[in-house]
């Protein structure tokens, strides 16, 4: 049984709004990870503008895959995030000085993986996977859950700024930190801009594993 149907009103973004909250998003990324592995927070960027990176790239996803509406396309989204994930946790973990958690990139393929099942007819399954993975990936079950989140609120049309909030809110519980709703002013920003403008599809997916790399290799030539 198939219990799950594709949203009749997606949120509406404008690839001008989109392209911004990725640069955004993306510059925040590398701030966060040169203060975090390379200062050990002393820039102080790590624990404040750093909250912000997770929540805005799980809202463009959530978006993202408003517009997916083969089964298989999300197999392979799932597919491409583990790969990349596998690539980047080479140096992520060199970086954080263990295996696990294992990196963002696991934490969105997850999310992913569950809404397909769901979409897919299941109820327990995405329960069992939620439950066994959430235990080894970045931010845990609530980064999962922020995730799934999104997906569902922004499927029923849910006002951007509810879906922000939401998910904010999920990983301020994790973080212990309000900077996470940092992302609000942004995602009000980002739908303020209209235009066309590129995709850069593979910006995060490329950009993820080779900043991390450069850190790495920094890293180990201080």
């Amino acid at each position: 049984m198939v219990i799950a149907t594709l949203p009749a009103r997606p949120a509406a973004l404008s690839d001008t709004g989109a392209l911004f909250l990725k640069l955004v998003a993306f510059g925040l990324m590398v701030l966060d990870h040169l203060d975090w592995f390379l200062f050990a927070g002393d820039l102080g960027a790590h624990a404040t503008a750093g909250r912000i990176v997770a929540p805005t790239f799980v809202l463009v996803l959530a978006l993202n895959l408003q517009h997916v509406r083969e089964p298989t396309h999300l197999r392979r989204l799932v597919l491409r995030l583990l790969a990349f994930g596998a690539l980047a946790h080479v140096p992520y973990a060199y970086l954080q000085g263990a295996f696990v958690p294992l990196n963002i990139l696991f934490t969105l393929a997850l999310g992913v993986a569950i809404i397909g099942l769901w979409r897919e007819g299941y109820t327990l399954w995405p329960a069992l996977l939620l439950l066994a993975f959430g235990l080894v990936v970045d931010y845990a079950w609530l980064g999962a859950a922020a995730v799934c989140a999104a997906y569902w609120l922004t499927a029923r049309g849910s006002a951007p700024a509810m879906v922000a909030t939401v998910v904010a809110g999920l990983f301020a519980i994790w973080n212990a930190s309000l900077w996470s709703f940092a992302v609000l002013p942004l995602v009000a920003l980002a739908y303020a801009l209209d235009g066309p403008a590129p995709r850069l599809k593979w910006l995060f997916y490329v950009g993820y594993p080779l900043h991390l790399v450069v850190l790495a290799l920094i890293r180990s030539y201080l």
